[in-house]
C-alpha cells in the first residue's frame, strides 16, 4: 500500500474471546466491519499469569513475562528498560513518529512509558472520555502516526457482574466497546488526509475471565481476540498460533521499523501483507 503508515491499537481489557466472537457475529458492528477488511482469530493466547500488568506488558513490549519481568499490577522489579513499550522503541530507534497513548487504566502510561516516550499520554476515568479523546485525535491531528487506546469497563463489569456473555451487564458493555471502536474507525475514515495514509488497526485484550475474576492459567482467562484490519492487513482467519506478544512486533513492522534480533522479542508479525 502507498501512503504514510499509520497505526491504531484498541485494547479492550478483560474481554473474553467467546464474548468478542459473539459481538463480531453482529454484521453491522464495528468488529465485524474490521474483520471484513482484515484477518482475525478468537484463539490468541495471553500470558499464564492473566492479570493486566503482566499481560499488557507482554502485548506492548513483545516479550513474555520472563523477559520484561512484570509479574503484578505494581510493576515491581521490572526490566522494561531492556524490553520497552513499542512506542519507546519508536522514539529511541526511529524517531519522527507522533504517538499517543490514551488509557483508562493509568499504570500502562505511568509505568510503561517514560517522559516523552509518547507525544500525548493521558489517563481518563471513563471509557467514554478515552474514546472521545481518541476520536478527537484521529479527526484533528494530521501528524498522528500511532495511537494506543485502552478501554477498561468490560473488565470492570466482569468483576461486578460476571465474565460471561450470559451476564447482561457484561454483554452490554462489550457491545458498547464495539460502538466505541466504530466511532474511532469513523473518525479515522473522515480524516482529510485519509487518502494519503496507510492505516493498520489492531484490537486485542489482555485476558478474559471466569465468574467474577481472572488470573488463572486456563482457557477462559488466556484466550483472547486478535483482529488486524486496514489497508495493509491480510485477509481471513489467523489461526491459533497467535499470542498477545505479537502485538508489538506487528505494530513496529507496520511503522517501518525492522525487528532487530538483538531485541530478543518473542512476538512475530501477524496479519500484515508484507510480513
Amino acid at each position: 500500500m502507498h501512503g504514510r503508515r499509520k497505526l491504531l491499537v484498541v485494547g479492550i481489557d478483560g474481554a473474553r474471546a467467546d464474548t468478542m466472537a459473539a459481538v463480531a457475529r453482529r454484521p453491522h458492528g464495528a468488529l465485524a466491519a474490521l474483520m471484513r477488511r482484515g484477518c482475525f482469530t478468537f484463539e490468541a493466547r495471553s500470558v499464564p499469569l492473566t492479570v493486566s500488568g503482566p499481560a499488557w506488558a507482554s502485548a506492548l513490549t513483545g516479550g513474555w513475562i520472563g523477559k520484561h519481568g512484570v509479574r503484578d499490577n505494581e510493576f515491581r522489579e521490572h526490566r522494561l528498560d531492556d524490553y520497552p513499550h513499542f512506542m519507546t522503541r519508536l522514539r529511541r530507534i526511529a524517531g519522527g513518529h507522533r504517538t499517543a497513548s490514551i488509557v483508562n487504566w493509568a499504570p500502562i502510561n505511568q509505568h510503561m512509558l517514560g517522559p516523552g516516550d509518547a507525544d500525548v499520554a493521558e489517563e481518563h476515568a471513563s471509557d467514554a472520555t478515552v474514546c472521545a479523546r481518541a476520536v478527537a485525535l484521529l479527526r484533528e491531528d494530521a501528524d498522528l502516526d500511532a495511537l494506543f487506546v485502552h478501554l477498561d469497563e468490560v473488565d470492570a463489569w466482569g468483576h461486578r457482574a460476571m465474565y460471561s456473555s450470559w451476564s447482561p451487564f457484561y454483554w452490554r458493555v462489550a457491545l458498547r466497546a464495539d460502538r466505541m471502536l466504530g466511532a474511532m474507525l469513523a473518525a479515522l475514515g473522515a480524516r482529510p488526509t485519509r487518502h494519503e495514509e496507510d492505516w493498520l488497526v489492531v484490537t486485542t485484550s489482555d485476558h478474559g475471565g471466569r465468574w467474577f475474576g481472572h488470573g488463572a492459567d486456563d482457557e477462559a482467562n488466556r484466550r483472547v481476540h486478535f483482529v488486524v484490519g486496514g489497508d495493509s492487513a491480510a485477509r481471513g482467519p489467523l489461526g491459533a498460533a497467535v499470542s498477545v506478544v505479537d502485538l508489538a512486533a506487528t505494530c513496529l513492522h507496520h511503522l517501518g521499523v525492522a525487528l532487530d534480533p538483538a531485541w530478543d522479542l518473542d512476538g512475530v508479525v501477524r496479519g500484515h501483507l508484507t510480513a
